[in-house]
């Protein structure tokens, strides 16, 4: 089952609000394709009593195994290129910048790249 594409709606005034949006379709997304690839299992591992470390061993297969089949069917790359559009937008009107933000140059887009890592850390 794809991911479920994301929804295109006109961009907010707010780019955090579209932000918001995305993020929320795209966790939902991922929850379903979860449980689509798992179903089977966890109604079984539902059914059985299992002991606290056998789940948490079990649960950490499963995670290995989506996030390998995430990345190998291009699906985490879908996703990341939809939110990026969005983080962009916030960047550029967190620090009131225009036009491009890419490579690095010994200069004032040297010193934005300093507060921009810092704004997204804190």
């Amino acid at each position: 089952m794809p991911i479920k594409q994301f929804i295109r709606w006109p961009f907010s005034k707010d780019p955090t609000d579209d932000f918001c949006k995305q993020i929320t379709l795209a966790v939902e997304s991922l929850a379903k394709e979860y449980y689509v690839t798992f179903q089977e299992e966890l109604h079984a591992e539902a059914a059985a009593h299992k002991s606290e470390a056998e789940l948490q061993e079990s649960f950490e297969e499963r995670k290995k195994e989506f996030l390998y089949e995430i990345n190998t069917q291009g699906k985490y790359h879908i996703m990341k290129e939809k939110l990026k559009k969005t983080i962009v937008r916030i960047v550029k009107e967190h620090f009131e910048k225009t036009g491009s933000i890419r490579g690095l140059h010994k200069d004032e887009r040297d010193h934005f790249y300093s507060e921009l890592y810092r704004y997204l850390v804190a």
